[in-house]
């Protein structure tokens, strides 16, 4: 018997592929939609922190300003790039 030409089209349209690539394909697009969602959580998970921050730091303003008024050693340090800034109260 011969199995050369059992094919339609002599196999022209023929492509099997293997489970394995199925299931990477199937688990690449779900994995895909989650990290759009995990993505939108941390996005409001971060500007919450950052919200949360500046509400605390607003509350202590006054004693911030009054605390570096009565030490003269307190100061604050901000590093912007390579210059560092400094405050002396």
């Amino acid at each position: 018997m011969n199995h050369r030409n059992t094919y339609v089209a002599n196999g022209k349209y023929m492509h099997m592929r293997c489970v394995a690539h199925v299931i990477n394909l199937i688990v690449e697009k779900g994995v895909k939609h989650a990290f759009v969602s995990i993505d939108r959580v941390r996005a409001v998970v971060r500007w919450n922190s950052t919200y949360m921050l500046l509400n605390v730091a607003a509350k202590y303003e006054h004693a911030f300003d009054s605390y570096a008024r009565d030490d003269n050693s307190f100061f604050l340090d901000v590093t912007v790039g390579d210059e560092v800034l400094t405050f002396d109260g």
